[in-house]
């Protein structure tokens, strides 16, 4: 990506302090540790105090300006990390949401609470992923009633925002944490993640996100987490592409660097080069958004497959580099293999994004 003097600052910053305070190695530690929770909250604080949860939010309402090309390259830090944060399910795709539906009232009172770090969850998911067309959990009369899964820092959350149908309109539904008749259940995922399912059982909703038919501002949140995603999964591919090239410069076998073998060479350089691709592809979507397009579905989908495959294939290879010490849970590739597992179902996998682009473009 193309950024400027203020956008790299932020990248280095954010690298510099991620390095330190949250390497790969610690996501080991907080995987192994007792309890379920979806993030460090102190360390999400001091990311909060360095302006991550504030990046993309328009300025009159806390936010940074840095735009879509600063969330993306703090998206990639991240990922870098594995560093698990609400960045994407608070500081995107709520934010987004509330930005895109929201009145001017509730934008002025949410958007500002985001920013300096309050954590807001985003109740999509239906089953597998989020079917427009098959959404079960209703609104009428004023309650909420259904089940969402996937949903992300639910367990750490003061407010949801719940996506639900109310006769022939989708709504975006403002629900306490606490309200009766929620019932949540988080569980740890393979990489050291979690995602809760919820149940709503009666809930009284607090309010709702504007007026009318939300389905269009859910749509473009939606891509616009999509985006955010392969971000964060183009900086994990980029930090395993470095961490294979420095092993294979220090791996001896036969008496030579095992670098010096032009086949493994060549693996290295088509995976660079599929590497920048699918930069290129994020970077587009990241500027058109910057720009003012209201629509990136196809953009979305296209940056989202390409980061997909990118980092599972990354994965497989820095593994098999690695040689037998690639499986092992004391290398840090193991962790980023399984966060590449887990980052290519969230909000679809390629198949999925494939599908999508070519229906999108008319095929």
């Amino acid at each position: 990506m193309i950024l400027n003097e203020e956008q790299t600052m932020l990248r280095d910053t954010l690298r510099d302090f991620l390095a330190e305070q949250a390497p790969p190695s610690a996501l080991r530690s907080w995987r192994d540790r007792a309890g379920v929770a979806s993030f460090d909250v102190e360390l999400w604080q001091q990311l909060a105090e360095l302006g991550t949860a504030a990046l993309a939010l328009p300025e009159q309402h806390g936010g940074l300006g840095f735009g879509y090309l600063g969330l993306g390259a703090a998206m990639e830090a991240l990922g870098r990390n594995l560093t698990l944060t609400p960045t994407l399910g608070s500081s995107v795709l709520a934010a987004e949401l509330i930005n895109r539906a929201g009145s001017d009232q509730q934008r002025s009172a949410m958007l500002p609470a985001i920013a300096a770090g309050e954590v807001f969850a985003v109740a999509v998911n239906e089953g597998s992923h989020y079917q427009p067309n098959m959404l079960a959990t209703s609104y009428r009369d004023g309650v909420l009633d259904g089940a969402k899964t996937m949903v992300l820092n639910a367990d750490l959350a003061a407010q949801w925002l719940v996506v639900a149908q109310r006769d022939d309109q989708q709504v975006v539904a403002l629900v306490a944490a606490d309200s009766p008749g929620i019932e949540c259940t988080t569980e740890q995922l393979m990489d050291g993640s979690c995602v809760s399912t919820v149940h709503f059982n009666r809930v009284a909703v607090t309010e709702l996100l504007g007026e009318g038919d939300s389905r269009a501002a859910i749509a473009a949140a939606l891509d616009i987490a999509s985006v955010a995603v392969a971000a964060e999964q183009l900086g994990g591919a980029e930090a395993l592409l470095e961490q294979t090239v420095a092993f294979l410069s220090e791996r001896e076998q036969f008496g030579v660097k095992i670098g010096t073998f032009q086949a493994l060479q060549h693996r290295c350089a088509q995976l660079f080069c599929e590497l920048e691709l699918a930069k290129s592809a994020l970077a587009g979507a990241l500027f058109q958004l910057d720009n003012g397009a209201d629509d990136i579905a196809q953009l979305a989908s296209q940056a989202k497959a390409l980061a997909n495959d990118i980092y599972l294939k990354m994965s497989n290879e820095a593994t098999q580099l690695h040689g037998g010490m690639g499986v092992t849970d004391e290398m840090d590739i193991g962790l980023y293999l399984k966060r590449s597992r887990v980052t290519n179902q969230l909000f679809g996998d390629s198949r999925y994004h494939c599908d999508r682009f070519a229906t999108l473009g008319g095929y």
